[in-house]
């Protein structure tokens, strides 16, 4: 298990997967979002994983504690 808390460049998370020989399969991206929060006047953004890559989720930090957490531990468990 490789796990990148935040990666802000999509060369970042390529240069992983390389590394660590993960197949698309392998490899989960889970994009964070919050109202008020963008990559505005940032040289980061969200990042793209090429064609293939289809465990892309995007979870809405919008609400309390343990709703955020209950939707991480939902992905989590799918791919364990």
């Amino acid at each position: 298990v490789v796990f990148v808390s935040d990666c802000g460049f999509t060369d970042e998370i390529l240069a992983v997967i390389d590394d660590a020989q993960l197949k698309p399969e392998d490899v989960v991206l889970i994009k964070l979002v919050r109202e008020g929060c963008s990559f505005a006047n940032d040289s980061r953004s969200y990042v793209n994983l090429p064609e293939g890559y289809n465990n892309v989720y995007t979870v809405d930090n919008n609400g309390t504690l343990d709703e955020f957490n209950s939707n991480l531990m939902y992905i989590v468990d799918k791919h364990i």
